[in-house]
């Protein structure tokens, strides 16, 4: 058993950012400080979970669709005594019923340590009727459930792609080539209608953005339907450009998460470098408002996490998590765990990472159905937190968890399991995490 580290609370401090005029970043009055544990429990992995099976290589994504019946699985992992380096793409689809696997595994026709066509991002859009998939060489995929009537003949099949590359035109080149992925996330919206894909773009010609110079970083907004044929809705789905959300970035890592809030009305994102939370609007794509990280913290805080102007830059791990009401935002930015609140367009309280070694690889937030808990990835570790008040109940050491992508972390929709990706990818009881957390539940 290990001591809970110190927590702490925002209180009476009046907050203020840059942010568009009308717009105002107000202080949140914490209160007085939340009670916490005397211990904190501390687990393994396999003393409280089960290895995913069927799983060959890395999961950078794992995702439930809404009706939580499917769980999908994507990454990819080295051909098996390649002299070449040849890659394979792996999708894994489990029916969670009985969690028996389907694989699709393909070649990847590119060699080296990095091939194009890797699958890096997933999200069930429509119903749960469609899977979209975003490889590294910017190709949006979507995948299709065509069977209706017997579920164990239902298979995901590729039904389209989109060149993202190929969407940005201007008139000297009259196409804008994307070079690199963004390891943001691609989410998808509450009522799965919309996504927001990250973009990350470095062509010096990005005239048709309103830039002659440096790189771009984008967050673009697709709406998914079902395509009209005579007024008869016909099978397959149908990609709509919507919105660009535009920042200005010089590095991929520079857009480090972003999550739909309020319903799917607003889309939140959060940067690497100034690490300030923006809020646009989805029916627009314009900036509504914005506040940095570090607003209203201590100044032992800010300089012990590194937030201050001279290390904030040094910060490269980082995610976002909004409750299911839509009016809580979760921002994880190296060791320090942040609550926001939309509504009152305010800060509520925050906490320092109960890990005593410095932050490696990515964090990764995830809320549970109920909002009365949030989950992170974080060193190796699975930390399991209430969030009212915002404090560490358990901790999990996870085995071979060297985490590099934001949506390696899922729960379902009712709540009862939560799913860890990477190498050795995991299914968890969350009654059985709650219970060796000492936690009692009705």
């Amino acid at each position: 058993m290990s001591r809970v580290q110190h927590f702490e609370r925002l209180s009476g401090r009046l907050l203020y950012a840059a942010i568009p005029i009308g717009c105002l970043c107000i202080g949140a009055r914490g209160g007085e400080e939340a009670s916490q544990p005397e211990e904190l429990p501390v687990c393994k992995a396999h003393e409280v979970s089960v290895v995913l099976p069927e799983v060959k290589g890395q999961l950078h994504a794992v995702a439930f669709s809404p009706d939580g019946e499917w769980l999908v699985g994507v990454g990819s992992y080295p051909l098996p005594k390649s002299g070449t380096r040849r890659w394979l793409a792996e999708h894994i689809f489990w029916n969670t019923t009985d969690w028996e696997a389907t694989r699709d595994v393909s070649l990847l026709p590119d060699r080296g340590p990095d091939p194009a066509g890797g699958p890096l991002h997933a999200a069930f859009v429509g119903e749960g009727t469609w899977l979209a998939v975003l490889t590294n060489d910017h190709q949006l995929q979507l995948f299709e459930n065509r069977a209706t009537r017997r579920r164990r003949e239902r298979r995901w099949t590729l039904q389209m792609s989109v060149d993202l590359a190929a969407v940005y035109t201007n008139k000297s080149t009259n196409r804008l080539r994307v070079r690199y992925y963004s390891w943001a996330p691609m989410r998808s919206s509450p009522n799965h209608a919309w996504l927001a894909v990250p973009i990350h773009d470095v062509d010096r010609r990005a005239g048709a953005l309103g830039r002659s110079q440096s790189a771009v970083g984008l967050v673009e907004l697709w709406e998914v339907a079902a395509a009209q044929t005579s007024g008869a809705t016909k099978a397959g789905p149908e990609l709509l450009r919507r919105h660009t959300l535009k920042h200005a970035f010089v590095k991929p890592t520079d857009l480090l998460s972003l999550t739909f809030a309020a319903g799917g009305r607003r889309v939140v994102t959060l940067s690497q470098g100034d690490l300030v939370l923006r809020i646009w609007s989805s029916e627009t794509g314009e900036l509504l408002q914005s506040c940095a990280v570090d607003r209203g913290l201590p100044a032992e805080v800010v300089t012990s996490e590194g937030l201050d102007d001279v290390h904030r830059r040094d910060i490269l791990d980082g995610d976002l998590a909004v409750s299911p009401s839509g009016t809580t935002v979760a921002v994880a930015v190296g060791g320090l765990l942040r609550l926001f609140d939309l509504e009152g367009f305010r800060w509520k309280s925050f906490h320092r990472s109960v890990s005593a070694q410095p932050s490696s690889g990515s964090v990764v937030l995830a809320f549970h159905p109920s909002g009365d808990w949030l989950l992170q990835i974080a060193n190796g570790q699975l930390v399991l937190f209430s969030v009212s008040p915002l404090e560490p109940r358990l901790v999990v050491q996870l085995d071979r968890v060297r985490v590099w992508h934001p949506e390696m972390l899922a729960v379902a929709p009712n709540g009862k399991t939560v799913i860890t990706g990477g190498y050795q990818p995991r299914r968890w009881s969350f009654d059985s995490l709650l219970a060796t957390a000492g936690v009692q539940t009705p």
